[in-house]
């Protein structure tokens, strides 16, 4: 890092830049080693001391990881400053940050805009970072909620289709293995992972010939580690090689986001008409569960 205070901002606006590609480590490597360095940022708490710093850094790194739900492809960064303050051994920078690229599975780009204010001491002839505060400005929320989405529905639409073909193993994957966990099913209910684990067995025992699955979105959003989808949930599948039914749902399926990875933790299921109340009938019939 460099002596020189000007220096080390474009390094530290260097280090923002991998960060936003999925690289946190530059950025922690800036903070103070000190126990009175402290964080501010948009997804949590403020934190203080070098562990919860990183700690905090890292958890909010993983929302650009590969496989995040606001993964970059392609990312462009750019700062506006606002001002700069600096003493011998204190300094100071205002900045506006926008990073705006696209994500896997949305059309259009996704921008994330802040305000940030970030305070440097010189300790041992190295400019650290002493405390960051930054908060969302404009939608930046809003396009969290809208990249959660385009992540998750597909990921629900698959773990669906395999089940419905006799393949459990990409439901139990998305789901948490952590309780509490719960299921409140068209067909059956549980609470623990324990129970809920071999309901998925039996369900795709007792699924064959899936042709396909929709989700028609009626509300989402998402807030920290947590996140929920609201949809109508229509799928097309045999019981055990019977006639093809469709299955229409109003499911509502809560997410908590594990290691940076999204895992469900509660799903509720219901039909939603009276053709799909039928076709559950018919399989209570056929001792499908």
């Amino acid at each position: 890092m460099a002596a020189d205070f000007n220096d080390v901002i474009d390094e530290y606006r260097d280090a923002l830049r991998l960060y936003v590609k999925g690289d946190p480590e530059p950025v922690i490597a800036f903070f103070s080693q000190r126990d009175d360095v402290t964080l501010a940022h948009p997804w949590g708490p403020p934190c203080r001391g070098p562990d919860e710093v990183a700690r905090a850094t890292r958890e909010a790194g993983a929302k650009f990881e590969l496989g995040a739900p606001l993964h970059f492809d392609e990312v462009t960064t750019r700062f506006e400053e606002v001002s700069r303050y600096s003493t011998p051994e204190l300094g100071c920078v205002v900045q506006l940050e926008r990073h705006e690229g696209q994500v896997a599975g949305r059309d259009d780009p996704v921008v994330i805009d802040r305000r940030a204010t970030m305070i440097f001491r010189l300790e041992g002839g190295t400019w650290k970072l002493l405390h960051r505060h930054a908060d969302p400005i404009t939608e930046a929320q809003q396009d969290e909620a809208a990249a959660f989405v385009d992540h998750v529905i597909p990921l629900l639409r698959s773990e669906v289709m395999a089940l419905q073909t006799g393949d459990p193993s990409p439901r139990k994957s998305l789901w948490s293995h952590h309780d509490p966990v719960s299921l409140f099913g068209a067909e059956a209910s549980a609470s623990g992972w324990g129970q809920v684990e071999p309901i998925f067995d039996r369900l795709a025992d007792s699924f064959s010939d899936g042709q396909s699955c929709d989700y028609e979105v009626v509300s989402a959003d998402v807030s920290g580690d947590l996140g929920y989808v609201a949809a109508i949930e229509q799928s097309v599948a045999a019981t055990r090689s019977s006639a093809l039914d469709t299955y229409t749902l109003r499911v509502t399926t809560i997410f908590r986001r594990e290691k940076g990875a999204w895992k469900v933790v509660h799903r509720h299921g219901d039909p939603l008409d009276v053709a799909s109340t039928t076709a559950l009938g018919r399989r209570r019939e056929q001792g499908a569960m």
